[in-house]
């Protein structure tokens, strides 16, 4: 969050592009808005590297949170992952046991015809009516998931947030009409590890530090 007593700071760490960023006064807070920062109408306050407000975890995802945003996506998708693995080794396991495959079942003309992939689905739908369903919906929310951490993963890489991607993607004809010299990746340090550090940075270095300290005994790894 940038108030008067950190606005000089945060000043002085980014330049305006002068394309998504311009020296403009941010009315709420009286103060002139840094570059790449951005005042929250919902959280009423200018966040650092202002990148979104997330609903789901209730406050601005920014410059000092970014790392952590990223860890819990990633852990969503390693749980939703895991589930949905689960249910299926547990519908295979039923399958081997009960021998579906090799089972008939009679069609609409009283005819016995082999199991088929549709049947079976059916089968296991009308035997387990809520695991099939959940299923399919820890399908859809991991591949979600995936997506949405490949994307944030890719603007890391390169340097942008998604307000930014968003803003010169919108613009993109234009500005190459009017300024074909420019560089859509303004803040990009044309360094893959320059950016993921300006990223991750010491913060994550700390946190994982401080959750190898809190392992049990049993479970530090072995450096020497």
């Amino acid at each position: 969050v940038i108030n008067v007593g950190n606005i000089q700071v945060y000043s002085q760490i980014y330049s305006y592009d002068n394309v998504v960023y311009t020296p403009k006064e941010c009315v709420p807070c009286s103060h002139v808005i840094p570059a790449r920062a951005r005042h929250c109408a919902r959280c009423d306050q200018c966040v650092f590297r202002f990148e979104h407000h997330c609903v789901w975890t209730n406050c601005c995802i920014g410059g000092l949170n970014y790392a952590y945003f990223l860890l819990w996506i990633t852990s969503l998708l390693a749980l939703t992952v895991n589930d949905t693995w689960l249910i299926i080794r547990m519908l295979r396991e039923h399958i081997q046991e009960t021998r579906l495959w090799q089972a008939f079942y009679m069609d609409s003309g009283g005819q016995l015809k082999p199991m088929d992939y549709t049947n079976l689905v059916q089968h296991l739908f009308m035997s387990f009516p809520l695991v099939v369903p959940m299923l399919l919906l820890l399908g859809l929310i991991s591949s979600g998931l995936a997506a949405y951490l490949v994307l944030h993963l890719w603007l890391s890489c390169t340097n942008q947030t998604s307000t930014e991607f968003y803003s010169r993607s919108s613009r993109r004809r234009e500005l190459a009409r009017q300024r074909p010299s420019y560089c859509r990746r303004y803040y990009d340090r044309s360094s893959l590890w320059a950016n993921l550090f300006e990223v991750f940075g010491y913060e994550t270095t700390n946190l994982l530090r401080e959750m190898r300290r809190r392992l049990p005994a049993q479970m530090e790894f072995k450096t020497h």
